[in-house]
């Protein structure tokens, strides 16, 4: 996975393969300052997660991810990390 970083945000992605092109995953500064505080484990376990996201998208569902209910923007996903 490469990692950029730019001003307002950072974008995750792989390099494309022949079978399916990835999801591209936009994450805000907000979550990588969280993300950087956390220890290894969960971060490592994180990871795993972004890699279904990025691979499946919004076809991602439970455990790894569900729909947050009351949003303005319609079928919003909320990735999940237990």
């Amino acid at each position: 996975m490469r990692h950029q970083r730019t001003s307002t945000l950072t974008i995750w992605h792989k390099s494309h393969n022949m079978d399916s092109m990835p999801y591209e995953l936009i994450l805000l500064d907000a979550f990588v300052t969280w993300f950087d505080e956390q220890d290894e484990d969960l971060r490592l376990h994180i990871f795993g997660h972004l890699d279904l996201l990025e691979e499946r998208g919004p076809l991602l569902s439970r455990p790894y991810a569900d729909t947050l209910k009351g949003s303005k923007i319609a079928n919003l996903k909320e990735l999940q990390v237990k």
